[in-house]
């Protein structure tokens, strides 16, 4: 399993993927991907503040679920509609994705911030949440084109 914690692994993931990388599932390309990941380590560090798409019920069931449940991601998971997710992207190519990626991760692993902040599905989440949903998010994504 990947580690947000352990950005050198995640950089050295990072380095073999290519622009032009088929997904194994999913529809995303390599960059897309990568920025998605982004935007959600920036969602934890208190960028980009989002509103639960479900009730408090729906969102502790999934969070039960997806944190504190053993599973991991599957390969045809489905999210919501994001709020205030990118629809273009936000870098010129992959490189500079996968920089503003580990940069983030840097960011997040290094912050004195222990506020709780808000996942779309999976409703208001602490620091520790945060790294697990990370951690398997990673993992599902890096699969998803055959990186580890």
């Amino acid at each position: 399993m990947i580690t947000i914690a352990q950005t050198e692994q995640i950089q050295s993931v990072l380095a073999r993927l290519k622009p032009e990388q088929e997904p194994l599932f999913g529809i995303m390309t390599p960059q897309e991907m990568v920025e998605h990941l982004l935007f959600f380590v920036e969602i934890s560090s208190g960028l980009h503040p989002q509103v639960q798409f479900f009730s408090d019920d729906r969102a502790l069931k999934n969070k039960q679920y997806l944190i504190y449940g053993e599973q991991e991601l599957s390969p045809g998971i489905k999210m919501p509609l994001l709020n205030g997710m990118p629809q273009d992207l936000q870098y010129k190519n992959l490189t500079e994705a996968n920089a503003a990626l580990v940069h983030a991760t840097v960011q997040f692993n290094h912050a004195a911030d222990t506020a709780d902040y808000v996942h779309p599905a999976l409703g208001l989440m602490s620091r520790a949440e945060w790294k697990i949903f990370h951690d398997k998010h990673f993992t599902h994504h890096f699969k998803q084109f055959g990186l580890i």
